[in-house]
């Protein structure tokens, strides 16, 4: 059963200057449903893209952030005005031509992206998304990873810390002749982080597993269950048992390391199952099935937010009606009641009433 629940967390204003293909625009959203029209390159993602880099700290399209500049200009700049349920927000980010990104929360500029995560916690779906279900290991940490990093300063911190420690050990991995006295000392840091990494994911697989389930049984059928399984070889009934597992797996996979010269053992590692009618949609889901099971994970992933951090992230949906059926379309729309949801699309025909409707024409806003 679902429940609806008010909008404590929304975007009220986004301001753009020389991002992507916008010179300069201004765009007001409501609490709601908010629908973003237009023609393909019309500039409806590049939308989407920038409210995203201002909940997560960079794109979820490039790596090179100096692409988001517009063409001929020598830096980009986003706004993004945040109501919370106790305070509201203003979000600048800014990318210079040289590859310098600076971002200020309430006019103060930030010193680590730590002190970004929170302030607004998004939720995007686009048609790339199906790398959860259908890609290799890395595409389904990633989306732990960005979940988790939004509203865990705990999981943030671990992250980093790891994602360092595992540096320094493959740098000596890849050393001539590394010693195991001297990988001992990364192993004893790699252990603690990495413990902390797997508890964490543990927890959030379990939780939005529930959801999931119910979400999926709503959009694809009743009898279309959905499970997903954590699939890592350290997880003990205790962070100190796991550990200990942990550091007895470094310990072990020695010999195999020197071969490998990588760290074999670890979350780094770690991936987790998606099964629907006892079939593994990673290898034998079609990509409608593949497609409706990444849905529900999103989906499930607002339920796991709200259950965490005591408010709803804002929902940001990328021309995904058009890979859906119309029962599913109209499942996914019913489903984001009562949760601010951007949602971009070449044209709007659900029988839905856009609360805010949004053109969208060569970077232009059309309102």
């Amino acid at each position: 059963m679902f429940y609806a629940y008010n909008v404590d967390m929304k975007i009220t204003k986004v301001s753009l200057t020389d991002f992507r293909n916008y010179t300069s625009a201004d765009v007001t959203f409501c609490p709601s449903l908010n629908v973003i029209e237009g023609l393909n390159t019309a500039g409806k993602t590049n939308l989407m893209e920038s409210v995203y880099c201002c909940g997560v700290g960079k794109s979820p399209r490039t790596t090179k952030e100096k692409e988001m500049i517009r063409f001929g200009q020598d830096a980009a700049h986003i706004t993004v005005f945040v109501d919370k349920r106790y305070r509201s927000h203003r979000i600048d980010y800014h990318i210079s031509a040289r590859g310098v990104k600076r971002v200020a929360v309430d006019n103060q500029p930030i010193r680590r992206m730590a002190d970004l995560m929170g302030v607004l916690n998004v939720v995007y779906f686009s048609p790339d998304e199906l790398k959860i279900i259908k890609d290799e290991p890395q595409e389904r940490r990633r989306f732990i990873n960005i979940s988790l990093c939004q509203q865990n300063p705990a999981y943030f911190a671990a992250l980093g810390k790891y994602n360092k420690v595992l540096e320094e050990r493959n740098a000596l991995l890849k050393a001539d002749e590394p010693q195991r006295e001297q990988l001992s000392v990364w192993d004893e840091q790699l252990a603690k982080e990495g413990a902390t990494l797997v508890h964490l994911r543990a927890d959030f697989l379990a939780t939005i597993a529930e959801y999931a389930d119910e979400f999926h049984r709503k959009i694809a059928g009743e009898d279309k269950d959905l499970t997903i399984r954590y699939l890592t070889q350290e997880l003990g009934e205790s962070e100190e048992e796991t550990r200990r597992r942990l550091l007895d797996r470094l310990k072990a996979g020695f010999d195999k390391e020197i071969h490998t010269r990588y760290t074999v053992t670890g979350p780094h590692r770690d991936d987790f199952s998606v099964v629907s009618q006892g079939k593994d949609l990673k290898q034998f889901g079609s990509q409608g099935q593949q497609r409706t099971a990444a849905l529900s994970l999103k989906l499930a992933e607002i339920k796991y937010f709200e259950r965490h951090t005591g408010e709803q992230p804002v929902l940001l949906l990328d021309d995904v009606l058009s890979e859906l059926d119309v029962g599913r379309r109209k499942a996914l729309l019913d489903a984001t009641k009562g949760i601010q949801t951007l949602l971009t699309c070449t044209e709007f025909e659900e029988g839905y009433q856009a609360d805010n409707l949004i053109r969208v024409e060569n970077g232009k806003i059309v309102q």
